[in-house]
């Protein structure tokens, strides 16, 4: 296994949702992952209904062809196949059959929300996804106010069974101190789980890590880097419990 960072939640795939818009685009941002420490990155291209409905057999062939190219030219990268799912009522039962994709084909599922959605909504959301057999991974939990500012629901959800992730930018600050301030308070409580880069492009939304692991470094040390960038992933990834 290559050493290095993990990138769980990245939209590198070009033409398939609102992330990397072309090749050189997603060349631009793996050089910009890899400049980042990063080694290992999850393709998470959307799937939302009515937006991003691509099938499990297309994304996957568009996967395939993409790294084939990007392997040659990234040897010490590693690329795999993950999905980013929009939580409709539909998408439980779609994820029981196998018609969405998890995360490396475990039993891990990347869900996210709009950022309206109540704490109650999402709490009941995630119990359903769980009920169908899978691990739900709450993506950036800082875009969802109503939840985000109730710690007793957190530990509820994840209690239950849910993981929680934030987007790196978020740490670094790029959404305002108070959600960063928020971040390191749930950071403290063992709260989160995942740090990843949910990066869209080479320009505005890049795959850096940088600023965010001095934060962590400066106020909880380099273990927490260490649990977020690597020991979660890969825990999460070869489908064994966090």
């Amino acid at each position: 296994m290559n050493e290095g960072y993990y990138d769980i939640h990245c939209h590198i795939l070009p033409h398939v949702d609102d992330g990397s818009k072309s090749v050189d685009m997603s060349r631009d941002m793996i050089q910009i992952a890899y400049d980042n420490g990063i080694r290992h990155i999850v393709l998470t291209p959307h799937y939302m209904i009515g937006r991003f409905e691509l099938t499990r057999e297309e994304i996957y062939q568009k996967y395939q062809e993409f790294v084939a190219v990007m392997q040659e030219e990234f040897p010490d990268m590693e690329f795999l196949f993950g999905r980013e799912i929009f939580f409709g009522e539909e998408v439980s039962e779609m994820l029981q059959e196998g018609v969405i994709s998890t995360m490396n084909d475990t039993d891990y599922a990347l869900v996210e929300f709009h950022p309206s959605a109540s704490a109650s909504y999402i709490a009941e959301s995630l119990y359903k996804v769980e009920n169908s057999g899978l691990t739900p991974i709450l993506a950036h939990i800082e875009r969802y106010p109503d939840l985000f500012q109730n710690v007793k629901m957190i530990e509820q959800i994840i209690e239950s069974g849910a993981y929680v992730q934030v987007n790196a930018s978020s740490v670094a600050g790029r959404l305002g101190n108070g959600v960063k301030r928020q971040i390191l308070k749930l950071m403290k409580k063992d709260l989160v789980h995942f740090v990843a880069t949910d990066a869209h492009s080479n320009h505005n939304r890049t795959p850096e890590l940088g600023e965010c692991i001095k934060v962590i470094t400066k106020k909880l040390g380099e273990d927490y880097v260490e649990r977020y960038l690597i020991e979660n992933p890969e825990k999460m990834l070869r489908n064994e419990f966090i």
